[in-house]
């Protein structure tokens, strides 16, 4: 299983929508991504799989966030920049599924 790893800058005030990955096979789910705060501070929005948000988490420097089922968006408080780690290769905006 391939992994990818980048580091992410979003500036103050980017607001990432409720997303859900899409495996390399095209379907929704199996797709795990950890992000590691390294500066600034990110609500990041938790959802089931039905598209429910359950949880909205204020994250910070140091902090660790494993999504691993379901969706997630975020909103960047202060400029944030994070190690980003899923399971590769990145498809694209194609291979994300929108949750409204």
């Amino acid at each position: 299983m391939a992994q990818q790893v980048a580091v992410a800058r979003w500036e103050r005030g980017t607001v990432i929508a409720p997303h859900q990955h899409v495996n390399v096979q095209g379907s929704p789910g199996g797709v795990v991504e950890v992000l590691v705060i390294q500066a600034g501070i990110a609500n990041v929005q938790l959802y089931s799989e039905d598209g429910a948000q359950f949880a909205c988490l204020e994250l910070s420097v140091g902090d660790v966030i494993v999504l691993a089922a379901g969706a997630h968006g975020l909103e960047a408080i202060e400029t944030v920049q994070a190690v980003l780690i899923r399971q590769g290769p990145f498809m694209g905006d194609g291979k994300v599924r929108s949750v409204n």
